[in-house]
C-alpha cells in the first residue's frame, strides 16, 4: 500500500500519533518493537514512519546527550532584551556560541530566550557579565534550572 503524502497534522490518524508517541520516548525503538506494541507489521511501520519523515511530519532523528559527560553541569535560562534594530546581529552573535543550545524569539518586547548549558557556576557568571556588558543587549535576566520535571517538544504534544 502506498502512503499519500501527509499535507497537514489534521491528516494524521491515530495510527501515526501512536507511533509518534512510541518515537518520542526513545527514537531507536526497533520497529519490530513497535510493530508489536501496536499490533502491526514492522513493514507497515517503517512505511509510516518514512511516509511521515517525507511529509516534514517527523522533522529529524536526534540524540540527548547526558550533560554530565559533557561537563556541562549547569542548564540556564537567559533573557535577552535586544537594543532596538539591533535583534538579526545578536542572534547571529549568540548562534555561534558552542554552549548556547537552543534560542526562542519570543513575542513582544521580551527578547530572546537562551537555554545554555555551562560546566560551574563561576562560567555562567562570566557569560552573563559578557551578555550585561554586550553593545547589542539593554537587559539580561537569568535562571538556573534546580530539577527537569518534564522535557519535550510541546508541538509534539498534541499527538
Amino acid at each position: 500500500m502506498v502512503h499519500k503524502k501527509i499535507e497537514n497534522l489534521l491528516e494524521v490518524d491515530d495510527i501515526n500519533k501512536k507511533i509518534i508517541r512510541i518515537l518520542k520516548k526513545n527514537g531507536k525503538k526497533p520497529y519490530i518493537e513497535i510493530s508489536r506494541e501496536l499490533g502491526l507489521s514492522e513493514s507497515t511501520v517503517r512505511k509510516r514512519v518514512s511516509n511521515m519523515f517525507n511529509s516534514g511530519v517527523i522533522d529529524k532523528f536526534t540524540i540527548e546527550l547526558n550533560p554530565q559527560f559533557m561537563k556541562q553541569n549547569i542548564t540556564s535560562f537567559i533573557k535577552v532584551i535586544p537594543k532596538k534594530g539591533r535583534l538579526n546581529n545578536l542572534i547571529e552573535t549568540i548562534s555561534n556560541q558552542s554552549y548556547c543550545s537552543e534560542i526562542f524569539l519570543l513575542d513582544g518586547n521580551m527578547g530572546l530566550l537562551i537555554i545554555v548549558a555551562i560546566e560551574n557556576p563561576k562560567e555562567l557568571d562570566a557569560l552573563l557579565e559578557t551578555y550585561r556588558t554586550h553593545p547589542d543587549i539593554t537587559d539580561v535576566d537569568a535562571g538556573i534550572i534546580l530539577r527537569n520535571i518534564k522535557t519535550g517538544n510541546c508541538v509534539a504534544n498534541l499527538f
